[in-house]
């Protein structure tokens, strides 16, 4: 199965970070892009130049763009029951606990502070991949924990960093 992304971002640089993460991937990917809310939503609805897109399976949204903040994307699929089924994976600079708070009470999958290096975004690809995997071969409806060392550099642990996402965060 072709895993289909949304990534919903305005800088060029995290767009190529994404695509050349995902090009190291052994499953098979599309990615499509949109620079704003918008375009997103245009997109995710289906809506003029997108009556043809596909529906994707992650979405993958700044919280940061032009016009419209990326958590007006979150809320359309999260209480859209066409595309409830959608992961969203919130990737911000932003740590800030409001941001946090609003991502999760509007039901996102994952929320995540993007990657400050090349090996960091590797990394968090890495995991990604592993997770889809697992929850494609298995069907897993219980959260699964994905341990690896993606450590962000103010972080000061040795420990491996657990994450979990949840498939069924999208049920409510």
């Amino acid at each position: 199965m072709t895993l289909k992304f949304l990534l919903v971002d305005d800088e060029a640089a995290q767009v190529q970070l994404v695509r050349l993460a995902l090009q190291r991937w052994r499953s098979p990917y599309d990615l499509h892009v949109s620079s704003t809310a918008k375009e997103a939503r245009a997109f995710l609805n289906r809506a003029g130049v997108h009556a043809e897109a596909p529906k994707v399976h992650i979405a993958l949204v700044d919280l940061h763009l032009p016009g419209d903040p990326g958590f007006s994307v979150l809320k359309e699929i999260k209480d859209n029951p066409e595309l409830r089924s959608i992961a969203v994976i919130v990737l911000s600079t932003s740590a800030a606990e409001t941001d946090v708070a609003m991502a999760v009470g509007l039901h996102a999958n994952a929320y995540l502070k993007k990657p400050l290096s090349w090996l960091e975004m590797e990394q968090l690809f890495d995991a990604l991949e592993t997770f889809w995997r697992l929850d494609v071969r298995f069907a897993m409806s219980d959260p699964v924990v994905i341990h690896h060392r993606c450590v962000p550099a103010s972080f000061s642990a040795q420990e491996p960093v657990s994450v979990a996402i949840s498939p069924e965060a999208d049920r409510r």
